[in-house]
């Protein structure tokens, strides 16, 4: 989900309506929900299982540090009709890995 960057701006105007810089925070914001969410809940996005090994490869180029901001990402894997998680290893960073998820 893309979410709008947070503006220290000024958020009301005196006569109590937004004011256009929020107005369109806000409008973003509603869309990308609207986009990621339903009535079932979220919706990951979609990738081949090509595009996600090629994504694993490049989160492993990354420090531990910055792989943890990644850390529990959800995507589906179309070609492969699964859920994948981005698991960090901490003890390795270039083996963190996106792991199928199972459900018992």
């Amino acid at each position: 989900m893309n979410v709008p960057n947070f503006e220290n701006t000024k958020f009301v105007e005196r006569d109590g309506n937004l004011t256009a810089p929020w107005q369109i925070i806000l409008q973003q914001l509603i869309s990308e929900m609207q986009r990621a969410l339903s009535n079932e809940g979220f919706i990951p996005p979609g990738q081949s299982s090509g595009t996600i090994n090629d994504l694993q490869d490049r989160l492993r180029t990354l420090t531990l540090e910055q792989q943890k901001q990644y850390g529990g990402s959800l995507i589906y894997d179309i070609s492969n009709r699964s859920l994948r998680v981005f698991i960090v290893d901490a003890t390795d960073p270039t083996l963190s890995l996106f792991k199928t998820a199972t459900l018992t």
